[in-house]
């Protein structure tokens, strides 16, 4: 004589949670007869149950979506980057690898298009500045006092004395020049008195040549130039 066991209790909250599954025939044996057993005595979860039946009948014969070549693309990049991300949580090495291959794909894409084009413009800017640069200094004739605040030069010599003696001695000195372009004073360098002889030749060489006075900010200021007065000796 054998003894039937009692069915345990199962509540329909449960049991509606594994309609799906129960309908499917995923469920396994156990908790198929639970869930069976509860349905014989129960009339909503039946309803339900019914419900569930038809919308997985219905949901059987609904016609298969084949997705497009673009969204496959891009669902395949979308999972390469979620792995990406999963595999640099896992060594410091494959991080840097990671990081290494980001800077590669940066130089390609952005530095090495700009780097042809920069080059070119530095070696045609340097080819131009190469060949204007003897251009570069000049004094202009600026008309009447219209002179640019920032524009300087030193003391120049504008003409030079057409006299001078052959056998006469080489003079180094340095002559102070004020606004006017008149010399106002020398000095000998290294030396603590002038012979007659390099005093005639600087006296000579002041009396009969011009300078230019030196300019700092748009203005004649006094200024000072060292010059060495050589005398070439030709022999016939």
């Amino acid at each position: 004589m054998t003894e039937a066991r009692p069915t345990a209790e199962i509540s329909c909250s449960s049991v509606r949670t594994s309609l799906w599954d129960f309908t499917a025939g995923t469920l396994d044996a156990e908790s198929s007869r639970m869930v069976e057993a509860h349905l014989d005595e129960c009339r909503e979860c039946r309803l339900h149950r019914a419900e569930v039946g038809s919308l997985s009948t219905g949901l059987k014969h609904l016609p298969k979506m084949v997705p497009s070549p673009l969204l496959r693309t891009g669902l395949s990049v979308v999972a390469s980057r979620e792995r990406s991300r999963q595999m640099l949580r896992r060594t410091l090495a494959i991080r840097f690898a990671e990081f290494r291959s980001r800077l590669k794909l940066l130089f390609d894409n952005v530095l090495r298009p700009l780097a042809i084009p920069a080059m070119g413009g530095m070696l045609a800017s340097s080819l131009c500045f190469g060949v204007i640069v003897d251009t570069l200094q000049f004094r202009p004739d600026w008309p009447g006092d219209d002179i640019p605040v920032g524009y300087h030069w030193q003391v120049a010599i504008d003409d030079v004395t057409p006299f001078s003696d052959c056998a006469g001695k080489d003079v180094l000195v340095q002559l102070t020049i004020d606004r006017n372009g008149n010399v106002v004073g020398f000095e000998v360098p290294q030396q603590s008195t002038v012979s007659p002889d390099e005093m005639k030749e600087i006296g000579n060489f002041v009396l009969y040549s011009s300078f230019s006075p030196a300019m700092a900010f748009g203005e004649h200021v006094t200024g000072k130039i060292l010059v060495q007065i050589q005398h070439l000796k030709v022999r016939g």
